[in-house]
């Protein structure tokens, strides 16, 4: 069982070096800023107040200028098989 947070707050652009994924789920919520975010072969642009839901082993980066963010990481077993079922059909997603 797993179950993270951890907030950054960047004055200065940053950019990932390279993509990475985990075995854990990724809420991405952005306080301020902008960003890119790279999930598999697509990009979105997310600004401020806006969150974003990475799946396990999906792989992933982000890049853009200053920000702040707050991300809650977690392994599925951390969650209701309820609430992993709405998880992965809220974002079209079926993780084994």
């Amino acid at each position: 069982m797993f179950f993270c947070v951890e907030e950054r707050k960047l004055e200065t652009d940053y950019s990932m070096a390279s993509v990475h994924s985990h075995e854990h789920w990724e809420l991405y919520f952005l306080i301020s800023g902008d960003r890119r975010l790279f999930i598999e072969n697509r990009m979105f642009v997310i600004d401020k107040n806006a969150f974003a839901v990475i799946p396990p082993f999906k792989m992933h980066k982000t890049e853009g200028g200053p920000y702040e963010r707050v991300n809650i990481n977690f392994s599925s077993d951390f969650i209701s098989k309820e609430q992993l079922k709405f998880l992965e059909n809220a974002i079209g997603v079926k993780n084994d």
